[in-house]
């Protein structure tokens, strides 16, 4: 079941960089016929956002505050397709869009409550965290699938300069995700190591920042 949902979150990260015509009809075809709910867990939202506001079902109290990583994430996941705006993303209009702040272990128990099917995560940390690995655990019970980006430090597990696994990505329920460069190479700040899970395109992508225009990152 993991390596199948590999699959898939590579081949929809993919569109967002490649555009492939072929590549885009297989995910119309998924998305016409599914309706996903995902939560984002991040910095913060435009949750006005005209590119996104359609797809958003709910907003954790304050989590528009500081709202420009979050913001990009959600228009990667969650753009609205074919509506004369902005661009696309790999849900479209087949999404409903759960936002919070991260920072707290129990909005991730409140997500998997809310019956969304996958947490999106950009953020970690250098140490285990028995309270957070509690959270994921309660969450993949519900049968919610972990996402989270690898880190940003540029090292392996091995290096004498960091030799602690990143989390969430070193937790085994979690998805962990490192950044590859249009050219499909690792990006240079990408950290990696026997964490990483599967890697998917971090540069050059087009999304939705803060102030209701869109941007690459």
């Amino acid at each position: 079941m993991k390596l199948k949902i590999h699959i898939i979150i590579a081949m929809l990260a993919c569109i967002n960089i490649y555009c492939q015509d072929d590549a885009w009809d297989i995910v119309e075809n998924i998305s016409s016929n599914v309706k996903i709910s995902v939560a984002i867990n991040d910095d913060g939202f435009d949750t006005d956002h005209e590119d996104l506001i359609d797809n958003i079902v709910y907003v954790e109290p304050y989590s528009d505050n500081d709202a420009r990583h979050g913001t990009s994430v959600a228009g990667l996941v969650g753009m609205v397709n074919n509506n004369n705006t902005g661009f696309c993303s790999v849900a479209g209009s087949n999404i409903s869009m759960y936002l919070y702040r991260f920072g707290d272990p129990d909005d991730i128990r409140e997500a998997a409550d809310s019956n969304v099917r996958i947490i999106n995560m950009s953020w970690g940390f250098c140490s285990h965290s028995s309270v957070y690995e509690s959270a994921f655990d309660y969450a993949t019970s519900r049968g919610v699938i972990l996402v989270n980006s690898g880190g940003n430090c540029n090292c392996p597990r091995s290096s004498p300069n960091c030799t602690t696994i990143k989390y969430p990505s070193g937790y085994s329920d979690v998805i962990g995700v490192a950044a590859l460069t249009s050219d499909d190479i690792k990006r240079s700040n990408s950290s990696y190591g026997n964490w990483i899970d599967l890697c998917a395109p971090g540069d050059g992508l087009t999304t939705t920042i803060a102030d209701f225009s869109t941007t690459h990152s």
